[in-house]
């Protein structure tokens, strides 16, 4: 059982959590909007310049000149003013690693509970809740707990804390993913448990327990490298404004090459491989707007 201050700072934390967590997806939801708003705005006007000859013709090229004007004012600062929002209820680091260390035992512990014993569903969402949760505490304990020059620090902690992590690395967290018996995972939440004391009183001693503790019950699993493909998705999925600088200069290289495919080779008037070229680039952006809108319901799913 946890004592009733680390239930009551989960709740506090979480509650504070979610909300910040629901400030950064409306940013990054309103930020792929105008930009692809943006896009759009400018491929639509070029098509309706150079293939449209309806009456409407000037008031479709009002109206999309109105939407570059408005979504290109609002793309550099309407994301950022609702992450000031988010801010205000951002989690410290040592908040935020009390956080997901109580996340990852109560997700355990429910794994034990009467009502998941009886519903595979909700044991493996229990399961896939404290993996993730394990990864993002990791995270935070390889970012914040650095000693870097401090001579003392390395000689009382330094060696410690390099332990620890690697533990987390390869026997706790593998252990949680790829544990074979229920004994091995309570074995966990039992360390846990000392982890997250630890987190509230911490002392040299405690964590040469926990390390030992680590080491004594739980073997060592080899994770498999992420491949190529996942390191390259993973790069761009964290780098927002690279990802469309990107698919800008991807379709501006394609319509020039449509352009110069129908001019050179296909022996096309100029016009008419503009307009093809064009309308090429406009089916490219709806490809592209659609794969977008998955990719992002996808990450708000994980989110939640």
């Amino acid at each position: 059982m946890l004592d009733s201050q680390w239930n009551d700072d989960y709740s506090r934390f979480k509650e504070r959590y979610e909300k910040y967590s629901n400030y950064v997806r409306r940013s990054d939801r309103v930020n792929a909007t105008l930009f692809l708003l943006f896009l759009g705005s400018i491929l639509a006007f070029f098509i309706i310049i150079m293939t449209i000859t309806l009456p409407e013709r000037e008031f479709l090229i009002i109206l999309t000149m109105f939407s570059i004007l408005v979504s290109g004012c609002l793309y550099p600062f309407l994301p950022k003013l609702i992450l000031k929002k988010a801010h205000k209820f951002e989690l410290s680091s040592d908040e935020l690693t009390k956080y997901h260390a109580i996340a990852v035992y109560r997700y355990i512990d429910e794994y034990f509970s009467e009502s998941a014993t009886k519903n595979e569903d909700l044991r493996k969402d229990c399961k896939i809740q404290a993996i993730n949760n394990a990864n993002e505490l990791l995270l935070l304990i390889k970012e914040n707990w650095v000693i870097g020059e401090f001579k003392l620090g390395q000689i009382i902690l330094g060696k410690s804390v390099e332990e620890f992590i690697e533990n987390l690395s390869y026997r706790l967290i593998p252990n949680i993913e790829h544990s074979k018996t229920d004994l091995i995972l309570k074995k966990t939440n039992d360390i846990l448990y000392q982890l997250i004391a630890f987190l509230y009183v911490p002392t040299k001693n405690s964590l040469e327990h926990i390390n030992g503790n680590m080491s004594d019950q739980l073997d060592p699993v080899t994770m498999n490298e992420e491949n190529k493909a996942t390191k390259f998705i993973n790069f761009f999925s964290s780098h927002v404004i690279l990802t469309q600088a990107v698919f800008i200069a991807v379709i501006v290289i394609a319509i020039l090459a449509v352009y110069y495919s129908g001019v050179a080779f296909f022996k096309m008037s100029t016009d008419a491989a503009y307009s093809l070229a064009v309308n090429f680039g406009g089916i490219v952006f709806v490809g592209y707007l659609g794969i977008a809108i998955i990719v992002l319901q996808r990450r708000n799913k994980s989110l939640e």
